[in-house]
């Protein structure tokens, strides 16, 4: 790898330019620092945040009422089983009502769930606001951030941190076509999302494969809640990855596996019945190993473990009347529309795609983590949500805790200048971070393998002998991927991609540790050798 570095400097760096990053880094602009957004997408446009093949998301808040705070406040705490930063869930609740109403002041619409009597997975009652257009929320937020100052630098692969006795100053990418650049800064916000993409079927744009994770991992940070991966039913036909809308399981679709035969009965317990599985299905979106709602996604596993045609895989819904005309399925029924889908007559093929992480990096009420100079938001950051996350809960943390990092990162701003740090300083740390044997790195054919492996061994049926043997598979294949020695070269996009993909590892291998350390069947985490359901649980924190 050449010498050269371009170096760009900021007051304050953000990784990551979904709901999050966009949220930290107009909070820190508007305290009057020079604000930094990278992102591997267009701006505004990356992560799980914005992605548009879904029923528009919704936020939750508590009003300024001492009683509904403690209800919302008690919700969370039930379904995190346990599982969450109590602090943080109260600070959550705390700032719902502000957070919400400053993105009603960017002009992003909303609609109260109460309207159309939308309950949120896993809530009691109507909660929060519903939002309108995807899109338009995306261009309200990016519209924000511009006229507060942000800058924004695109396309652009954020690979490493780069830390100095101690305290993190800046961070490494690059650029499409094998640009070095040292993005130096006094503070950074990873605001990089999850790891969806580490699954063979996900909901994100681009390559959303645990970047975050894998440059705070390298660094020292602590990691909780891995293992509370979300998976919700998507499509496989006749468009990928739409977010399938789970209120219409109650209206009690056929279910046929690629022989065209209803299977589902025959996996069902005996007392339970294939009408009520789907009518407890359709109360949450996200997979529920605690729930006999659990049966609908273990069928589906069942009856795929053989398909090896992609065309015949997944299960095929029919409905017998039209659902459609329902006023809760408004929504749905207008992506249907906008994709040119007959939703009733099309017979949807669907399959369980990975939606979202429940944990992540740990960060303390300033949203800061173990690395000095750095702070978390967004699915980046761990311990706001336990087992089980309550629907509205995600985008609401996104504002709560962006807000709170981009606050944070700008004070930050404020301490001693940092020491100069040499270019040889910046390529010895790349070198030594993504070291590999010098095998010709394959980086798209080692990210398919990857995802193959966790979508075998880390999807929703869980055991220690196969999590030992896909962590295995992965520390094998992280110790031999070397980006240096990629097929294409530097200015290529399989050379940026190696990076990517390095990381993508180091990811896997915390998640798949997280996997192995809970030893209990809790929320999303179904572990079939530890059936059992606990009464009681906590936080399981790790560290590479």
């Amino acid at each position: 790898m050449n010498g050269e570095i371009t170096r760009i400097i900021c007051d304050v760096l953000v990784v990551g330019s979904g709901c999050a990053g966009l949220k930290a880094a107009i909070t820190a602009s508007g305290s009057g620092v020079d604000t930094l957004v990278v992102s591997n997408l267009a701006s505004g446009r990356g992560g799980s945040s914005f992605y548009p093949l879904t029923p528009p998301w919704g936020i939750n808040y508590a009003k300024e009422d001492r009683d509904d705070k403690q209800h919302f406040f008690d919700e969370i705490m039930g379904i995190s089983r346990g599982c969450i930063d109590a602090d943080l869930a109260q600070i959550l609740v705390d700032r719902s009502y502000d957070s919400f109403q400053e993105l009603v002041s960017y002009g992003v619409p909303f609609v109260p769930a109460s309207s159309i009597h939308l309950i949120a997975c896993f809530g009691d009652n109507p909660r929060g606001d519903l939002l309108l257009d995807i899109e338009l929320a995306a261009s309200r937020l990016m519209q924000t951030a511009l006229q507060t100052g942000v800058r924004f630098m695109d396309s652009v692969e954020v690979v490493d941190l780069v830390v100095q006795d101690g305290t993190c100053q800046g961070a490494l990418a690059i650029g499409r076509e094998g640009q070095l650049f040292f993005l130096e800064s006094k503070s950074t916000v990873l605001a990089t999302g999850g790891a969806e993409g580490l699954w063979t079927h996900s909901f994100s744009r681009g390559d959303t494969l645990g970047s975050g994770y894998a440059m705070a991992a390298r660094h020292g940070a602590l990691f909780v809640n891995l293992e509370f991966v979300q998976f919700i039913p998507g499509t496989l036909h006749p468009v990928r990855g739409i977010n399938f809308f789970h209120p219409l399981f109650a209206h009690s679709p056929k279910l046929y596996n690629s022989a065209s035969q209803t299977f589902l009965e025959k996996y069902l317990p005996e007392g339970l019945s294939e009408q009520e599985c789907l009518r407890l299905r359709s109360q949450h979106g996200p997979f529920h190993a605690e729930s006999p709602s659990r049966f609908f996604e273990l069928a589906m596993l069942g009856e795929n473990l053989e398909v090896k045609d992609k065309d015949l895989y997944g299960c095929r819904l029919a409905f017998d009347n039209n659902p459609g005309k329902e006023v809760n399925n408004r929504f749905w029924r207008e992506l249907m529309n906008q994709l040119g889908i007959d939703a009733w007559e099309s017979q949807l093929r669907i399959y369980p795609h990975c939606q979202a992480f429940n944990g992540g990096i740990v960060i303390d009420r300033d949203a800061k983590t173990a690395i000095d100079g750095v702070y978390a938001c967004g699915e980046a950051a761990g311990g706001i949500h336990g087992a089980n996350r309550l629907g509205g809960n995600s985008i609401l943390a996104t504002q709560v805790f962006g807000k709170i990092a981009g606050q944070r990162a700008a004070e930050g701003t404020k301490k001693t200048s940092k020491p100069k740090i040499k270019n040889r300083y910046l390529l010895e740390a790349l070198e030594t971070a993504f070291a590999g044997r010098q095998y010709k790195c394959q980086p798209e054919e080692t990210k398919v393998f990857l995802q193959s492996i966790m979508q075998k061994d880390a999807f929703l049926k869980r055991d220690e002998k196969t999590l030992h043997q896909a962590l295995r598979q992965v520390q094998s294949m992280e110790e031999e991927c070397n980006p240096f020695s990629c097929d294409g070269g530097q200015k290529s996009q399989e050379f940026v991609l190696a990076f990517r993909v390095k990381n993508a590892l180091l990811a896997a291998e915390l998640i798949l540790s997280s996997m192995l350390e809970r030893r209990e069947t809790l929320g999303g985490h179904y572990r079939i050798d530890y059936e059992n359901i606990p009464d009681s649980s906590s936080l399981h924190r790790i560290q590479r």
